[in-house]
């Protein structure tokens, strides 16, 4: 089985090899459904690919990230193309020493928005809406703008709350916090910080408040 699965990346990245004539750009998806069709043809004999499937990590074969589905201004993938196969390769010994990272951010809603709003900083009231849920991202942006494989295994998940904006406006703006999570980096576990949704601000209510 191993094999096979190894067979089949050797051909699916000699295939993909072919689109990096293209000039690299970071933490921009290459758009699949525009390359050549008969090389898309091809890719999805090898891996069942939606037409909106975007392409990370470009410039680098080994660390090729696939997210099926639209993924434009979102920061991270709930699910990545073959993500199983590759945390398969994973000594089990290495999870020793990430063993407490692994669990989900159980705060209530309520308790995360208190604690986001204990700064110094004046406090703006917001008037947009948003939505916190817990997800299990399977890639998501680091700082320098390179889309890594976090780990997610049946035993070794690593839950997160995040909060979105229902709709991003000119008002409502989408904001971005920075956390550690276990990644795999060349087949080596190790904490990186990813770039994951943190909260929707009103960027026009104190200007609103003012004015009354």
């Amino acid at each position: 089985m191993l094999l096979e699965i190894q067979r089949k990346f050797t051909i699916f990245f000699s295939i993909l090899s072919i689109l990096l004539i293209s000039p690299q750009i970071t933490g921009r998806p290459l758009a699949v459904p525009y390359a050549d069709a008969e090389l898309i043809r091809r890719i999805q004999e090898i891996f069942v690919m939606d037409t909106g499937t975007a392409v990370y990590n470009i410039t680098s074969l080994d660390e090729i990230v696939l997210c099926p589905g639209p993924n434009d201004g979102e920061t991270y993938c709930r699910e990545v193309i073959s993500h199983s196969a590759k945390m398969k390769t994973i000594r089990s010994e290495q999870f020793d020493e990430f063993k407490d990272d692994f669990k989900d951010d159980l705060l209530p809603v309520e308790e995360v928005i208190a604690s986001r709003m204990d700064i110094e900083e004046p406090v703006v009231e917001t008037t947009c809406t948003s939505k916190s849920t817990l997800i299990y991202p399977e890639s998501a942006q680091s700082k320098d703008g390179k889309w890594l494989l976090v780990v997610q295994q049946e035993d070794f998940k690593q839950g997160v709350l995040i909060e979105e904006c229902a709709s991003e406006t000119t008002k409502c703006k989408q904001q971005f916090s920075y956390r550690n999570m276990v990644v795999l980096v060349g087949g080596d576990l190790k904490k990186e910080m990813v770039k994951l949704p943190s909260a929707c601000e009103c960027s026009l209510c104190a200007i609103e408040a003012q004015h009354g």
